[in-house]
């Protein structure tokens, strides 16, 4: 697909969609990634029309969505209805609807919320919503996040500190790695001993000690070799950098460091420090952390400080640092928020 990008051939594409598998999510983000990276910006008008086209696959809607949203293409309308007509991954259309602005569709993405779709689904439209209309959505996700884990990440990106005991109780009662998360994500210290207790269990020690990096920045990286597949298969030799899981470090790190933390108590942090978007902008730029977790904090200077949504872990290199340029260059163009204060919508919480 790259090549018939680079060789603008528009018309295989529109040849192929109904041939390619759409339903093998690798070979549809392939396309997609494809599209996005290095399809010309005359291939607007195809994208377009299969997007249109009631005949075409539904499973092809949702990665056709997530490129106009990447590419900024002008396609809201066109969005808005495959919204309203249900089909394809709706939450890959949701999250372009945001990325384009699309406020006119807060109330068909608030019907994907309250609906009755996987939770991914749900977590983007919730995520989108945000994007638009972020107190509104608190209340509700507060209410259902101790039953429902997906609720906790777009809870903690748009929600003040009163969020801490929500969280804190939903991880009690159904301990998962997106509560964790969200608990690094809100950037309140008092969960720091909760973030401690986490790396004791298996299941959420590596995101426990992701959690910890967003709140304290602790330099604390660590080579490991990669371990072999179940089969006993994987190439030996090979190390990758990350975070120690267990809680040795991380308290001794504390003792040092965590008074100067501790000294901000009503701060909002992240990484160390009060929170301020540029810091999030430069880590984004080191492409350290997991997709996922890169992700929500791009969406985060959205729903908190009302910043265009540009960047995407799934943009080429080059393409996210354009990203994150325009985004600096807008935000320095603003009056400067206090550090550390809470902000949602554009504005101070009180």
């Amino acid at each position: 697909m790259r090549v018939l990008c680079r060789a603008d051939l528009p018309d295989e594409l529109d040849a192929l969609v109904n041939e390619l598998d759409w339903q093998d999510e690798p070979q549809a983000w392939a396309v997609a990634d494809a599209l996005a990276w290095d399809a010309p910006a005359s291939w607007q008008a195809v994208v377009t029309s299969i997007l249109e086209d009631e005949s075409a696959p539904e499973d092809a809607l949702g990665p056709l969505a997530s490129v106009a949203g990447l590419r900024g293409w002008p396609l809201v309308d066109v969005l808005l209805a495959v919204l309203e007509d249900g089909v394809g991954d709706l939450g890959a259309t949701a999250e372009a609807v945001a990325r384009l602005g699309g406020a006119a569709a807060l109330p068909l993405l608030s019907a994907v919320v309250e609906g009755d779709h996987d939770p991914t689904v749900r977590r983007a439209a919730a995520t989108a919503v945000a994007c638009f209309d972020a107190r509104a959505l608190v209340a509700y996700l507060a209410r259902i996040v101790a039953l429902e884990p997906w609720a906790a990440v777009p809870l903690a990106l748009g929600a003040g500190a009163e969020a801490l005991p929500v969280l804190a109780a939903a991880l009690e009662r159904t301990p998962s790695p997106e509560l964790v998360l969200a608990l690094g994500l809100l950037g309140h210290l008092d969960a720091l001993p909760r973030l401690l207790g986490a790396l004791a269990d298996e299941k959420l020690a590596e995101t426990a000690a992701e959690a910890l990096y967003l709140l304290t920045g602790a330099a604390l990286h660590e080579e490991t070799e990669l371990a072999k597949r179940s089969d006993g298969s994987g190439i030996r030799g090979v190390f990758i950098e990350r975070l120690p899981t267990t809680p040795d470090r991380w308290r001794a790190w504390l003792e040092v460091h965590g008074g100067a933390l501790r000294a901000r108590p009503a701060l909002r942090h992240r990484l160390g420090a009060p929170f301020h978007p540029l810091r999030v902008l430069d880590e984004l730029a080191r492409t350290t952390l997991k997709p996922e977790i890169r992700d929500a904090m791009a969406v985060e200077l959205t729903i908190r400080h009302r910043l265009p949504y540009r960047y995407s872990s799934r943009m080429l290199v080059p393409a996210q640092r354009s990203a994150l340029a325009s985004t600096r260059a807008e935000l320095e163009r603003r009056p400067a928020a206090p550090l550390g204060s809470w902000v949602s919508d554009g504005r101070a919480m009180r």
